[in-house]
């Protein structure tokens, strides 16, 4: 996992120290991404994008974010993992787009260039990202977060600004918002042992819902899905197609996630020990050497 924050200023907002505070974002997300750190702000100074990188993709500086792309008027910040890069990357070349990396950084970054906002649709994996977009002369601003919601965004306005990150700890960081707690935020808590999207435990402080878009320019922020859980209706089968289909379901999942440039490894979990060896075996069927942990809890050793 990676972690991302960012800072927007409406028109005739400024903030002298806005580095300082985007500094202290990033570095409440450390331990999301020690491999490397990064920092852009816009040249008109009213935006501000941090990242802190977990290299899985391309280790090398080329993975550095935030990127831009060669003009220097697209920029993004990324958290997460593409899983169809391999099919979208030449599409891209097709359209004329050189790589400078081989990280899906890039291939989400000249992917909003080609499609826009539909890129969304495109994209297999689990990511949260934030893209600059400066070509029309006002920034505007694009994020998203996958279908189901795997990497978290959170987001705030609050007195002319626009802020973002993975954590809400990360948004507190900035020193700009309220500490004060939501009273829908704990009632959720208190009755499903979590927060359920889009509220936080903070007043002001919003999720992001998964499967959503959001864009901001000069403050104004919309929200829109961009897809749904499909009600299609499952044809009846046998139990012996039906142990086939979810098979090969599975291990085309766990195939596409076993992509990096890191070392790979299964999770056995105590009592959900049953899913993770599901995913485990089928991984064994594309690992030569699995590597495969189990952690214990230290009560009643």
């Amino acid at each position: 996992m990676c972690g991302i924050a960012g800072i927007a200023l409406n028109p005739n907002r400024t903030l002298p120290d806005l580095q300082e505070r985007l500094l202290a974002m990033r570095e409440a997300m450390v331990h999301r991404g020690p491999d490397d750190a990064g920092l852009y702000i816009s040249p008109d100074g009213r935006v501000g994008l941090a990242n802190r990188r977990l290299a899985i993709r391309d280790l090398s500086p080329a993975g550095h974010m935030p990127m831009s792309n060669a003009e220097g008027t697209v920029w993004i910040t990324y958290n997460g993992e593409i899983y169809n890069t391999d099919e979208i990357r030449p599409e891209l070349e097709r359209l004329g787009f050189a790589f400078r990396s081989r990280s899906d950084t890039e291939v989400i970054l000249h992917g909003y260039e080609a499609w826009g906002a539909e890129v969304v649709q495109r994209l297999r994996g689990m990511f949260a990202f934030a893209i600059l977009d400066l070509r029309g002369g006002k920034p505007w601003l694009f994020l998203a977060r996958d279908r189901l919601g795997i990497n978290p965004l959170y987001y705030a306005q609050v007195d002319g600004m626009f802020l973002f990150a993975s954590e809400l700890k990360a948004l507190q960081a900035s020193r700009l918002l309220s500490r004060e707690i939501s009273p829908a935020g704990l009632v959720g808590y208190l009755m499903f042992g979590s927060v359920p999207n889009p509220w936080t435990i903070y007043e002001g402080i919003w999720a992001l819902p998964p499967a959503s878009t959001l864009t901001w320019q000069d403050g104004h922020v919309e929200i829109r899905p961009y897809w749904k859980l499909p009600a299609d209706t499952v044809e009846p089968r046998s139990y012996k197609e039906a142990v086939e289909q979810l098979r090969f379901h599975l291990e085309d999942a766990v195939r596409s996630h076993l992509v990096s440039d890191v070392p790979s490894g299964a999770f056995l979990s105590g009592w959900t020990g049953l899913q993770h060896g599901g995913g485990a075996d089928a991984a064994g069927n594309e690992w030569a050497n699995p590597h495969v942990l189990n952690g214990v809890q230290g009560e009643g050793i």
